[in-house]
């Protein structure tokens, strides 16, 4: 087969593709969002959609994977956040198919609200974790992941970043991936996919045990890659990062001056390997981004072997670029040939694709803040991120997706001689405001809620939701859902209509009493 040049996105996709998956979901963000796009348009069998959130997205997955059948969910780091509930214990429950589930962090926080290394919720989860170098080994982990999945029945993860999505590389389809011996003891016990507390230990106890035997294999795979230099410097590189090195060094030369460990297995780790790589050693210097995951474990499994080493762990809160590899390179090994075109600190900020340019969301504060002025009242307002994102700086609190009604219900009850006004956007209400807003009307809040209503997931590129058509159900109302959920003052306006319809509506919404829901329907600057 013929290579093909691709970003990380497209090689995970297309290796996605040839698992002949039964469903393919997940929800809207960067990076990890893209591969749903794309296997959308790659004309396979797959059932391919967004789902409302990242929780539901996951449990659609788990029911085809404990069915006997395959599924991929692709969710950006914050969204794991959201699916932790159900993989806390869909560990415990062995699969008959295959789930492999696409984390996309982001270091340096380019287009998230934090700047999590989510390595350190899949060891809390104690679930496989592989983190590929380049769009070469992203789509032969893919299917390795697949295999790995199906023969331990674990749901597997790849992780990515920012970084890894937007590099383009050579990518062969043809190369063969190895088969994964199954793991001997998955049998269907009743209750297999019904974790309780009569079961649970004994489930814990046996996860363990796969893990072990899962880490075992992949000792045998060709996923971390060792040299053998005679230094007494060793270096640990990881992930993407190992793509990053390459282009700052030949890795033939710097094999050549120091012992050298590329790890793309992630979790769990190779033990045996690893303490043979660092015996002999006086020093380790560790290569990771954002936090030191990897090499406190390095350290921890040096002093079991009672080695003595001098360790640097060069991870950082954020991205780790070139030109900061090359500095570290260059300290530890003077004698090495740096690629000289490697760019400085300004020329290697990435550049965001950013898709609020229509955003009108300051001209909506706008006339929130003249009816607040006309009412000599002080508002403070709440918003979810993603939506609003670009109106941060105005905003009293934003937090979780879906949080903003919680949060401005609480405001409410510490500040009550403050309007606190939640705005919601159109995908975050079905995503996770609506568990919010029930609560809200059960509780007989005091509380104005405005539904910014764009008919698409904008921030993230457009993306559907169930506000609106996608060829399979009908768009649902907002009303027609609020109303049963205890919302009885409803009002809908458009931001094109004039200027004193808009003002009554927010004058209404300030001044009233109870919980009151203004659904403001936006359409893009003209």
């Amino acid at each position: 087969m013929e290579q093909q040049r691709l970003n990380g996105e497209e090689a995970l996709a297309r290796a996605a593709a040839r698992q002949g998956l039964t469903l393919a979901t997940g929800y809207p963000g960067s990076p990890a969002g893209g591969i749903i796009r794309i296997l959308s348009g790659l004309g396979t069998t797959t059932e391919v959609h967004w789902s409302t959130n990242e929780k539901v997205a996951v449990e659609k997955a788990l029911g085809v994977a404990i069915n006997g059948k395959k599924a991929l969910v692709c969710v950006k780091g914050v969204g794991l956040n959201a699916m932790l509930d159900p993989l806390t214990v869909a560990n415990l429950t062995p699969l008959t198919g295959a789930l492999v589930i696409v984390v996309g962090d982001d270091p340096g926080g380019y287009g998230s609200q934090n700047d999590q290394d989510s390595r350190l919720l899949g060891r809390f989860l104690n679930l496989p974790w592989l983190e590929p170098a380049d769009p070469q080994a992203g789509y032969h982990l893919m299917q390795l992941a697949f295999g790995l999945s199906h023969a331990y029945g674990l749901p597997v993860f790849l992780r990515i970043t920012r970084s890894y999505a937007r590099q383009h590389a050579l990518v062969n389809e043809g190369l063969a991936v190895p088969r994964i011996k199954p793991y001997p003891l998955l049998k269907l016990v009743a209750p297999r996919f019904v974790p309780c507390p009569a079961n649970a230990v004994a489930k814990n106890q046996e996860l363990k045990e796969r893990m072990q035997a899962l880490a075992g294999q992949l000792s045998t795979l060709d996923v971390n890659r060792q040299s053998w230099a005679e230094g007494t410097t060793g270096l640990v590189v990881c992930g993407h990062l190992i793509s990053k090195l390459k282009q700052v060094i030949a890795l033939q030369q710097l094999a050549q001056e120091a012992p050298l460990l590329l790890m793309q297995s992630i979790h769990p780790l190779p033990v045996d390997q690893i303490a043979g790589f660092l015996t002999g050693l006086e020093k380790v210097i560790v290569l990771e981004e954002n936090t030191a995951v990897i090499g406190h474990e390095l350290m921890a499994i040096a002093a079991k072997h009672r080695l003595q080493l001098n360790w640097q762990l060069a991870a950082r809160p954020g991205e780790i670029f070139r030109w900061q590899l090359a500095a570290i390179l260059s300290k530890a090994f003077p004698g090495l040939t740096i690629n000289p075109a490697i760019a400085g600190p300004v020329e290697e900020k990435p550049v965001m694709k950013n898709n609020c340019l229509d955003c009108r969301y300051d001209e909506v504060l706008d006339l929130f803040d003249a009816c607040a002025a006309d009412r000599g009242a002080t508002c403070h307002y709440y918003g979810d991120p993603g939506c609003l994102v670009i109106v941060s700086d105005r905003l009293y609190g934003k937090f979780a997706l879906g949080g903003s009604v919680a949060t401005a219900f609480g405001a409410a009850k510490a500040s009550p001689e403050i309007i606190n006004i939640a705005f919601i956007g159109d995908s975050g209400f079905f995503h996770s405001a609506l568990p919010a807003i029930v609560d809200a009307a059960w509780q007989g809040a005091e509380l104005p809620v405005v539904l910014l209503n764009n008919n698409a997931a904008l921030t993230t590129g457009g993306q559907e939701h169930p506000g609106v058509a996608n060829g399979r159900g009908a768009p649902l109302s907002y009303e027609a859902i609020l109303s049963p959920c205890g919302v009885a003052q409803y009002r809908c306006v458009n931001l094109d209509q004039d200027r004193d319809t808009l003002r009554a509506a927010i004058a209404w919404l300030m001044g009233g009493t109870g919980l009151r829901f203004l659904q403001l329907d936006i359409t893009g600057k003209a």
